[in-house]
């Protein structure tokens, strides 16, 4: 079966990069925190800025995300295949529960390829 979301590479250079944009909301969480005077959390996102500016790249962000994509994917065939299974059994119970199962899969695979 192809990758789902085989098109993501590609939508995903076009946005803003990715260590820009966990910088700019880390920046954006530092500036709320100041303004609310919380300084214990003023310093925990300052130290996970800096983690971030020495140890993170643009392509570890998108290899990380693609494995997510991947690992998501995987499961949502694991649910089918558990699906298949339980209609051949015939019984209603487990086709239910094996649907119910597989929306899941499928909605936390759309939610990593959104990116949330």
């Amino acid at each position: 079966m192809p990758p789902v979301f085989a098109w993501w590479p590609q939508m995903y250079a076009r946005e803003i990069k990715p260590v820009r944009r966990k910088r700019q909301k880390s920046k954006a969480g530092i500036a709320i925190a100041e303004n609310y005077g919380r300084t214990m959390k003023v310093h925990g996102l300052k130290k996970a800025l800096s983690k971030l500016e020495k140890n993170c790249t643009d392509e570890e962000l998108l290899q990380k995300h693609q494995n997510k994509i991947k690992d998501k994917e995987n499961d949502v065939r694991k649910a089918e295949a558990e699906l298949a299974e339980a209609k051949a059994s015939g019984k209603e119970h487990k086709i239910v529960k094996k649907q119910n199962k597989l929306a899941e899969q499928k909605r936390e695979l759309e939610k990593a390829v959104s990116g949330n």
